[in-house]
């Protein structure tokens, strides 16, 4: 079905007014959040003003502000509980590695330290395994992997990480 010049016109002229109408819409609402003692200074406005609520329990711009902020406040206490929970995951967290670091200061040799530190690091976080690799010129008498150079150990690692 193809529309006459005239209907095309028609619609045209539609939606410039109703673009004119949402600009104006725009305008009047930057106003309002600019001056926001604007209808405090003009309060015979209040009466001509019209809210049309999808909530049949709010009766007035007052009690729809409040309500209003009580979601905030609801929203922000949420997020303030959250980030209490994570702030004390990460104390507990801290306080796991000042006691491997306790732990480790105690040691008397490069075996105590290195098993000290495996075993410590399997049990306060709870792994199944770990290894430590020391690179350089070490004794061999503890349960660590020693190489002389880098190159040694980048080449094992790189069969496990490509």
């Amino acid at each position: 079905m193809k529309l006459s010049q005239s209907q095309v016109l028609d619609i045209k002229r539609e939606k410039m007014q109703r673009l004119y109408q949402l600009l104006d819409e725009a305008k009047v609402k930057q106003y309002l959040l600019d001056n926001p003692t604007f209808l405090t200074k003009n309060p015979e406005l209040l009466s001509h003003i019209e809210l049309k609520h999808a909530e049949q329990d709010t009766f007035s711009l007052v009690e729809r502000q409040v309500k209003t902020l009580r979601e905030k406040n609801s929203e922000l206490q949420g997020q303030q509980i959250e980030m209490l929970q994570i702030a004390h995951a990460n104390e507990q967290l801290l306080k796991l590695c000042n006691q491997l670091m306790l732990n480790l200061i105690s040691g008397d040799s490069l075996k105590q330290f290195s098993d000290g530190l495996v075993n410590q690091i399997k049990s306060l976080f709870d792994l199944d395994a770990v290894a430590l690799l020391l690179v350089g010129n070490y004794p061999e008498e503890s349960s660590v992997k020693i190489y002389n150079h880098h190159d040694a150990i980048n080449k094992e690692l790189s069969c496990q990480f490509p």
